[in-house]
């Protein structure tokens, strides 16, 4: 059974995607990259299109300011007398240069999509989720307006090998974070089998838990096209997820006891 069957299966039929308990976890692995991998796609189109458009709104709207603004040890200052952040709202990518804020600040609300420069670093949020580069890990030490934009036109050349990093990075996160909700599942499964009074080792429990995240997984990849959405229904998720979970247990067939018989006494 190839992996489009396996994915077809646990979409379409509790009793069938049951009968995958059997399977090496070796194969369930490669079945969550791929799962993984295609709940991505939205948010992998989305953020290569905030980085470009981003990326050409930063060099407008940097060589437009009136004001100063230079890096010193790493860090951002901008020599208005205000201060006030520069915020730029197009339709798809929002715009932020805050020499006020740092990333923890823009971490406790990031914005949907948006690319921006911050006291400490650079940040790209897509779908709401943050990714941050701070200027020591750019070499950005001490720069003024011009060495700055300077190095901004020169990062042109760079996107190419930009873009596949952040996609890496956001894969690799979403992986891990992936793999551990499986296996909360699957210690969660432990309690559903005592009440349900199934049989089943923590094997069986972690392939089934992987592919009873599959319809929850489908459906928050289609509202990840809305962010709102996607955000404000995340309970839904682990809710779904354990009664789909717990149905495909229940339909696990029971071990009978078999009794022994004692030999007759002569």
């Amino acid at each position: 059974m190839n992996i489009f069957q396996r994915l077809l299966i646990s979409t379409s039929s509790l009793k069938k995607m049951s009968a995958l308990r059997f399977e090496h976890p070796n194969k369930t692995i490669g079945y969550v990259s791929l799962l993984t991998f295609l709940s991505l796609l939205p948010a992998m189109f989305f953020m290569i299109f905030t980085i470009l458009s981003g990326y050409h709104i930063s060099i407008h709207q940097l060589s437009d300011k009136n004001t100063d603004f230079y890096i010193q040890d790493f860090k951002l200052y901008d020599e208005s007398a205000t201060n006030n952040p520069l915020t730029l709202s197009t339709k798809y990518t929002n715009f932020i240069f805050d020499p006020l804020k740092t990333s923890q600040d823009i971490a406790k609300n990031p914005p949907s999509h948006a690319v921006g420069f911050l006291h400490d670093g650079l940040f790209i949020t897509t779908n709401g989720r943050l990714q941050t580069y701070s200027y020591e890990l750019l070499s950005w030490e001490d720069l003024n307006k011009k060495q700055m934009l300077s190095k901004l036109t020169d990062f042109k050349s760079f996107l190419i090998i930009f873009i596949p990093f952040s996609i890496t990075v956001l894969y690799v996160l979403t992986a891990g974070l992936k793999f551990i909700q499986i296996t909360c599942f699957a210690l969660i499964g432990k309690i559903i089998t005592y009440f349900l009074k199934k049989n089943l080792s923590y094997k069986h429990l972690w392939v089934l838990s992987a592919y009873s995240t599959t319809p929850m997984t489908l459906i928050f990849m289609v509202l990840s096209i809305f962010p709102s959405l996607s955000y404000q229904y995340t309970s839904l998720y682990w809710i779904g997820t354990i009664l789909v979970y717990t149905l495909t247990i229940h339909l696990i067939p029971s071990r009978k006891k078999t009794n022994k018989k004692t030999p007759l006494q002569l």
